[in-house]
């Protein structure tokens, strides 16, 4: 009786230990399933719209002059000339970041096809190149605190623009991106990889010049173009990197020669001082900059000290 009394306990055992099994695992699924769900529903958060601010003190918007106006305050303050951002002031100042906010209201319900001031294909690019870095500003601005923008970036912020809610790369859609490299280094990410955002806001009688100016400014850039001379290794960025094909095709249209290396395509592409540099790593290896999303505000130094500090120069970052 006794052996039988130890075996039901033991049985019993068992028993109690496997329901206490099931019970855990139970709830191990249902913690996952609730991180699963809490995740999902975060990054719904961060799909959602971003919504300007307004301030009742400010002014009111009536044209898109005035707009641009406030916008270009914002741009004077607190952008660099390398394109890096004074993020943390920014976000203290309310006055600056009303007037960010106020360019984006006024752009939120401004009547574009009515618009006598936005009536052809240049005016139309300017207006989304300024609304596109207006908008990726004020998203970086959410990210600012996280030191970093996530990868869907492009695609999961959406904001009102002319009545219609927009991603950043609808935007780009409503611009001749493909048939115009120059636009695509012309919208801004608040992200270390680039590209960095212009001092001026574009417009369309400069537009031309301003274009080419981007595309200046990025191969100048440390986003754009690094030169490790002690490997001799060029790394450029996505953008051009990317599209090296229709680089060396538009050399070879304009210039009638063959065979030339992607850098030596680039170099009619870059300022002086870049092409300088360019020029001496002409027959260096190519490589592409991996993509890096940290944000492009000031405090971050552009060289560490190191041993080849020398030998390694970054276009646009000496």
């Amino acid at each position: 009786m006794g052996r039988l009394n130890r075996s039901i306990i033991v049985i019993n055992r068992t028993k109690i230990h496997t329901v206490a099994v099931g019970i855990w695992q139970l709830a191990f699924c249902q913690l996952v399933i609730l991180f699963w769900v809490t995740t999902g529903c975060e990054k719904t958060v961060r799909q959602m719209r971003i919504r300007p601010e307004g301030d009742p003190n400010q002014p009111v918007i009536s044209t898109y002059e005035q707009a641009c106006n406030l916008y270009q305050k914002v741009l004077n303050r607190y952008v660099r000339k390398d394109g890096r951002i004074d993020y943390q002031k920014l976000a203290e100042d309310t006055e600056d970041r009303s007037r960010l906010d106020g360019f984006l209201s006024f752009v939120a319900e401004f009547e574009l096809e009515q618009s006598p001031v936005v009536n052809d294909e240049k005016s139309r690019q300017a207006f989304y190149l300024n609304v596109y870095n207006a908008c990726s500003l004020r998203g970086g601005l959410e990210f600012y605190p996280q030191g970093k923008i996530p990868d869907e970036y492009d695609t999961d912020l959406v904001f009102t623009v002319a009545g219609q809610e927009m991603s950043l790369n609808r935007m780009a859609e409503q611009m001749v991106v493909k048939t115009d490299w120059r636009i695509s280094m012309a919208l801004s990410r608040p992200a270390l990889s680039g590209p960095y955002l212009a001092k001026t806001i574009y417009r369309d009688d400069k537009l031309g010049a301003q274009l080419d100016q981007a595309l200046k400014d990025y191969l100048g850039s440390c986003a754009g173009c690094q030169i490790d001379f002690a490997k001799q290794q060029v790394l450029l960025g996505g953008l051009i990197y990317d599209r090296k094909e229709e680089f060396l095709q538009e050399y070879k249209r304009r210039y009638g020669i063959e065979g030339e290396s992607l850098v030596s395509a680039l170099i009619p592409y870059a300022w002086p001082a870049t092409q300088v540099q360019m020029a001496e790593a002409a027959g260096f290896a190519v490589g592409r900059l991996p993509s890096d999303n940290r944000i492009n505000d000031i405090e971050r130094e552009d060289l560490q000290e190191d041993d080849s500090q020398e030998e390694y120069r970054i276009c646009g970052c000496q």
